[in-house]
């Protein structure tokens, strides 16, 4: 995925110390951080781990990608083990717990029910939620629907009625 605004924002926003990448933006790069841990994790309080934490999600990542929305036995045992593994190296990488940590581990435990996990993100409207959070956040609570229907109607979604043709 090309990164299309890689700038000081996308890499501290707001200087929060953290990453501003979605969706497919972070993929990018969590490759070249878990290509860096490899090379410079020795130099890196917590480095190794950090480097094994990353081998794992890139492995979860991979079984994702080559399936199909049936995942194998094996490939669903390979993201309970990726899953298992990350969670038991991050505190260890330096890596801070954050919820959605634990709804990887229902997303992989529920692939045999539910499917590939890749296949039910929504990596195409990562854009549009964006907007829409920050719509929410700016709303007051009385009339936050109004101005999010307000904000996301038709017309700034480009999309054109179609014109009914009479005779």
């Amino acid at each position: 995925y090309v990164l299309q605004d890689f700038s000081r924002h996308l890499l501290n926003p707001k200087d929060k110390g953290s990453l501003g990448a979605k969706a497919a933006e972070s993929g990018t790069l969590f490759f070249f951080a878990v290509w860096a841990a490899e090379k410079h994790g020795a130099k890196l309080s917590g480095g190794i781990s950090l480097f094994r934490a990353g081998q794992a999600l890139r492995e979860y990542m991979l079984i994702t990608w080559r399936s199909h929305l049936q995942l194998s036995v094996a490939d669903r045992q390979g993201l309970i083990d990726a899953t298992i593994t990350f969670l038991s190296l991050r505190e260890r990488a330096g890596i801070p717990y954050k919820p959605k940590m634990h709804f990887m581990v229902h997303m992989a435990a529920n692939a045999t029910r539910f499917g590939n996990p890749r296949l039910l993100g929504t990596w195409l409207d990562e854009g549009l939620n964006r907007q829409l959070a920050n719509v929410c956040r700016s709303a007051h609570s009385a009339v936050w629907h109004r101005r999010v229907l307000a904000t996301f109607n038709h017309d700034a979604l480009h999309v054109k009625k179609k014109k009914r043709r009479t005779m």
